[in-house]
């Protein structure tokens, strides 16, 4: 089945979801979107502009990455198979976002987020980063933002806290921290203690980072505070890291265990175990293939 993949995210920010189904979609084309016009897709005939533009691709199915497009597919594309996958929280998203103008709160208000959603789910197949998401948006399928299993050596386990992306959250960590600023990594040659610092609210609640496969694929435990309900599904089942009702306290606790190392073996090991792309990637392309 040839595919085409609607994506906003350009090619230079190595979006891990979107090159996935690039890697995994045979003989798939992917068609660029500009993300201020996916961002505001009810302007006037812009459903109608995407569609012509994909009128001079051959395709069988489409695979649109996030809502907006997704949007724009189900309801110029409804006799082809079209595959939304949604990267957030859409349900909690906008409804907690803090924007500057008025009109963008009236523009994403829920009311018509929910609408979207619900044309999505009845015209397309949807599938999401977690199955507590999926659950929300009525689907079975999913699958996390892990990545491949890496057979390099690890190096050396220092007591030392790194965190990989932009710094949000990170006012709220009184510790020095070993920052990395690529989202994307999926290998470190670094070891120390991987940091989740990501606030309270339900977009984060149900997140399934990608910083947090790639700290337990370079070998180190995790911390993060107690609301990061499926990062602590992830830390009970392989025992792979500390969370407490701060991240501050969680910090504390990891630095205070003298058996930390058990923590950072058993992090590498749920990714060579369940935690990488032949066991949760894989089988979910060939099944929509």
């Amino acid at each position: 089945m040839r595919y085409l993949i609607l994506t906003d995210h350009p090619s230079k920010y190595n979006d891990l979801r979107v090159s996935k189904s690039q890697k995994y979609l045979v003989d798939s084309k992917t068609l660029y979107i500009p993300p201020m016009v996916a961002k505001f897709f009810w302007v006037p005939g812009y459903t109608w502009m995407v569609w012509l533009i994909t009128l001079f691709y051959r395709f069988d199915a489409l695979y649109c990455h996030d809502l907006f497009l997704s949007c724009a597919g189900v309801k110029r594309w409804r006799r082809k198979k079209v595959i939304c996958d949604l990267h957030e929280n859409f349900y909690d998203c906008f409804n907690h976002a803090r924007f500057r103008f008025r009109f963008l709160k009236w523009f994403f208000r829920p009311a018509r987020i929910n609408r979207m959603i619900r044309k999505v789910k009845k015209h397309g197949t949807i599938v999401t980063v977690t199955k507590g998401i999926a659950d929300m948006y009525g689907t079975d399928l999913y699958y996390p933002n892990v990545g491949v299993n890496s057979n390099e050596s690890l190096g050396v386990m220092h007591k030392r806290l790194v965190f990989i992306g932009r710094d949000r959250g990170l006012k709220d960590v009184d510790h020095d921290i070993y920052h990395i600023k690529s989202e994307c990594t999926v290998f470190l040659k670094i070891r120390g203690i991987g940091l989740l610092p990501n606030p309270d609210n339900p977009q984060n609640n149900h997140a399934s980072p990608n910083k947090l496969f790639c700290y337990m694929n370079s070998g180190m435990p995790v911390v993060c505070a107690s609301h990061m309900r499926e990062v602590v599904k992830v830390i009970d089942k392989y025992g792979c890291g500390y969370y407490e009702d701060t991240i501050d306290q969680a910090i504390k606790k990891a630095m205070d265990d003298p058996y930390i190392g058990i923590k950072a073996d058993n992090a590498k090991r749920a990714v060579i175990d369940e935690y990488n792309e032949e066991n949760l990637v894989v089988p979910f392309f060939k099944s929509i293939q």
